[in-house]
């Protein structure tokens, strides 16, 4: 299906002797083995793009010899997910992206063939998705250059001749709404990283509820591999919103995402 990627860090003895384990169980057609090595090193809090993604192709490998279980196809597209966000190599980023594709059709297909809604990915929130844009810090330091430039253009309105009083009065209008923008753009960027966290669905037929379990009205199902935003968890449930749709699942139908810094 797809080559699998070399590790970009160098582990410890023990991981290493682990992560080479895997690769060696998934080039030798072994799945299972090769899911047990790579699982064990995440259990250990080892984040790498490359681990990422070879666990997420050995999911997809076990899936693709028929051999599948529940939740398999969730698991590969959380791999693959966590890969691409993780990684700065543009072969790899690339690798997962197509390794998406591929999940998300037959997720699709799946969804069809039972009379549901072929929907298998949504869009963020339009200001989750411009905060996104840039990193955090780049948003702070455009907000902290437009008040530079603003300040500078209210000394030299009061200092300057009739031309540059009018030069200066039309810079200012403009970097008004530069400065509202970016800094309402920065403390999105902050909100998002310390109360939301993204996560992918590793269970099918999953349904929203309302807060702790009770039933929604509308009851909308989130489909196998779906990216979700988690904005709090409690008693065992998880808050999540998928595009404008929001609910409650149980943790354990949800997988975290790490990101890259």
């Amino acid at each position: 299906m797809l080559a699998f990627f070399a590790t970009r860090i160098a582990f410890a003895d023990e991981a290493g002797d682990l992560f080479a384990r895997g690769n060696d169980a998934l080039v030798q057609g072994k799945p299972n083995d090769a899911i047990a090595a790579f699982e064990a090193l995440a259990d250990r809090g080892i984040t790498d793009a490359s681990l990422s993604f070879n666990r997420g192709l050995s999911y997809a490998t076990r899936v693709r010899i028929n051999a599948g279980q529940p939740g398999d196809v969730g698991r590969a597209i959380h791999g693959f997910e966590e890969a691409r966000s993780l990684s700065r190599d543009r072969e790899l980023v690339r690798a997962a992206e197509s390794a998406l594709l591929l999940l998300r059709g037959e997720v699709a297909r799946k969804q069809v063939s039972r009379g549901a809604s072929m929907e298998v990915d949504r869009p963020a929130p339009l200001g989750r998705t411009l905060s996104s844009a840039l990193a955090e810090r780049t948003w702070n330091f455009i907000c902290i250059l437009s008040s530079i430039f603003f300040a500078v253009a209210i000394v030299a309105r009061h200092r300057l001749g009739e031309r540059g009083r009018l030069g200066a009065v039309i810079a200012g209008s403009l970097l008004v709404p530069c400065w509202g923008y970016t800094c309402t753009m920065s403390e999105l960027a902050a909100r998002n990283r310390t109360s939301r966290k993204e996560a992918v669905v590793i269970v099918e037929n999953l349904r929203l509820a309302a807060e702790q379990g009770e039933p929604l009205t509308s009851g909308e199902g989130l489909p196998e591999g779906a990216r979700v935003e988690v904005t709090s968890t409690r008693d065992g449930w998880s808050f999540v919103e998928w595009g404008r749709s929001k609910g409650s699942v149980p943790i354990g139908a949800l997988r975290l995402v790490a990101e890259g810094l």
